[in-house]
Formats: C-alpha cells, sequence, structure tokens
C-alpha cells in the first residue's frame, strides 16, 4: 500500500501540526509513506526516519487558479508516478481538492465540500457540518483523515499508540522555530484548559 500526503501550507506552524498524522500513517499501516510538500516540509522532516519519500514540490503548489498550467502538470505527474493507493490531503479549499481529484490516486481522502461530494474517489469529514469536528484541532482532523485509510485498524490501535518518535529532528534553525510555535500553543491551550475558556 502506497499513502501520500499532501502538505498544503508553507508556514511553518502548519507543517509542525502535521508530525502526528504522518507518524500515525507509517505506525499503524503497513505502507510506503511519500510526503509531497514544500521547502519548510523538507527541513522539518528530513530527518524523519517514518517517512520513506519526501518531495518538495515547489512554493506555489496545488494553486490551480494562480499558478501555470505547466507547473500544476509536474506536481500531478509526480505524484501520479507513486501510484498512490490513499491520497490525504491536509487543506480544505476547493481548488487543493481539485488537484488531488485530478491525480490517480485511487482514493482521496479530504474534507467535504461540493466538490468532493460527486467524486466517487473521495472519501470526506463533514468537517463543516458536525459539531465534532468543528471543535476539534487541526491536528486531530488530520489524524481522523488518516483513520479514513481503515477505521477499525485505527481505532484498535490508535490508544496504545506512542508518539514521541514522532518529535521532529530538523536542523537546528528551524527546531528552534518549531519550538517555540509549539511552547505558544501549549500556552495557549493550557491557559484555555485553566481560564474555562475555548
Amino acid at each position: 500500500m502506497v499513502v501520500g500526503f499532501v502538505c498544503a501550507s508553507r508556514e511553518l506552524g502548519s507543517n509542525v501540526i502535521y508530525a502526528k498524522a504522518l507518524y500515525a500513517i507509517k505506525a499503524l499501516f503497513s505502507c510506503r509513506l511519500i510526503v509531497f510538500g514544500n521547502a519548510t516540509t523538507t527541513a522539518l522532516y528530513s530527518q524523519a526516519s517514518h517517512i520513506d519519500t519526501l518531495l518538495d514540490m515547489g512554493t506555489d503548489v496545488w494553486q490551480l487558479d494562480s499558478s501555470p498550467k505547466e507547473s500544476i502538470s509536474k506536481q500531478i505527474a509526480a505524484i501520479n508516478s507513486f501510484a498512490c493507493d490513499y491520497l490525504i490531503l491536509s487543506d480544505s479549499k476547493s481548488s487543493f481538492l481539485r488537484f488531488g481529484l485530478a491525480t490517480n490516486a485511487r482514493r482521496v481522502l479530504c474534507a467535504r465540500k461540493f466538490v468532493s461530494l460527486f467524486a466517487w474517489r473521495a472519501r470526506t469529514l463533514p468537517i463543516y457540518a458536525s459539531k465534532t469536528y468543528k471543535q476539534m484541532s487541526f491536528e486531530n482532523i488530520l489524524l481522523h483523515l488518516v483513520r479514513l485509510i481503515n477505521p477499525k485498524a485505527f481505532d484498535t490501535s490508535i490508544a496504545r499508540l506512542d508518539f514521541s518518535p514522532a518529535r521532529l529532528c530538523a536542523p537546528e534553525p528551524i527546531q528552534a522555530q518549531a519550538d517555540t510555535i509549539l511552547r505558544y500553543i501549549y500556552k495557549k491551550r493550557f491557559a484555555k484548559s485553566c481560564l474555562g475558556g475555548g
């Protein structure tokens, strides 16, 4: 089984949040994990032993409306060369979903949008229609996308999964930035839980 994970964001914070989902894919399923990312992704995950192939797809990735068609064609061809059984999309923009559906992936795992309703290859999460997902962190939504690969296997193993190996081992300057972002996120969560905020 080949699982592709498409990293839409170039922002450091979003790229850090992908860590648990990427680790869970490889830890829970016997698969080859291909990460289609950008310069930030490749810098952050270059040391991750659980990722089989890590590709920098360029800076204007997946922008169907604004990128040159030849650039999009090259990105789609790169993804198609791996013949993914599952392609997980980390963004819910309609143009991003159209991009994912333009590949030859057997199943595209994504947020439910109008575009995905008519795509038989799409397996979707109703992140905009369900209270459960509206209150969920982005990190956990990504884990629920991973769950769509095999819900039974995921549910059986996720509670016992040790995420400590998912820690980033990036070059020092990038690791320092990532640690700063994580400290900020956890301080914010701790303050909300202590103050009863939501």
